[in-house]
């Protein structure tokens, strides 16, 4: 989780790489912080998030899951929750590989995992949930999300892994990235934008997380991510949009915390 002390503040590449995303630019992108933007990653000190009944997850994970379409069909997913205020329009382009009768709710077999998720930080909402296993190799990507921030701004879970190492990384924007060719997604609405190329192994931070805990919070935006295939492993995505003020004071008391040194 080191970093050096420059804060980039210079945001012509991540310009560049949203560019035909709604919206194309997020002003609150240039909110740096002195302390928190060249952070890629931190554990969130919450007890480990896993279901109420996992023989229970295990048959709706093998009864459910299917291969997504996203470039190159790269991930086995299911979505687990949608926020029931979402349109329907809003279901047509934000779920476009999930049918309406796949949109599931798995709070009412797990209650007391999505009471965990919704305090592990303060979200302003969250859109959806999403549980999903690589096949592949995850090349690096942002995902577009509502509002970018230059801090760690997005929460995952690595809900289940086989793997005696980690294989979550980020890595930084480097200076040849601006003239690399980038892949959008075939199926637009998700929004998400690949380069070519794969992560040199030097440039890799992986997200080495302790026992205690299998949440984190990451900069989406910043740093971009990537994931190496190896053993499986099945990982949580939380979509939603921060709660600008709260989540900020909660990195500043989770930065400090013993499983973050």
């Amino acid at each position: 989780m080191d970093a050096n002390n420059e804060i980039m503040t210079d945001t012509t590449f991540l310009k560049r790489f949203t560019d035909g995303i709604d919206p194309p630019f997020c002003p609150e992108i240039l909110d740096t912080d002195v302390k928190l933007t060249n952070i890629p990653w931190l554990t969130v000190p919450v007890k480990r998030i896993e279901p109420d009944d996992w023989d229970m997850f295990w048959k709706l994970w093998e009864e459910w899951k299917c291969t997504s379409s996203i470039y190159n069909e790269i991930w086995d997913t299911i979505c687990i929750w949608s926020n029931p205020n979402l349109t329907e329009e809003q279901i047509k382009t934000e779920y476009p590989v999930i049918s309406k009768e796949r949109l599931y709710d798995w709070s009412i077999y797990f209650p007391n995992m999505f009471k965990q998720i919704n305090e592990a930080m303060p979200f302003l909402s969250i859109d959806k949930i999403t549980i999903a296993s690589n096949i592949k190799e995850v090349p690096l990507h942002i995902d577009a999300v509502k509002k970018f921030y230059p801090w760690p701004n997005a929460m995952r879970v690595m809900l289940w892994d086989t793997n005696d190492r980690p294989t979550f990384y980020l890595s930084k924007w480097q200076e040849e990235m601006f003239n690399a060719p980038i892949i959008k997604s075939n199926t637009p609405a998700f929004n998400q934008l690949y380069y070519n190329e794969k992560a040199k192994d030097e440039d890799k931070i992986y997200v080495d997380l302790p026992k205690e805990s299998n949440t984190f919070v990451y900069s989406n935006g910043e740093f971009l991510h990537g994931a190496d295939l190896a053993k499986p492993k099945i990982i949580m995505i939380i979509w939603g949009t921060p709660n600008h003020t709260k989540w900020k004071e909660r990195l500043y008391e989770i930065v400090d915390h013993p499983l973050n040194k």
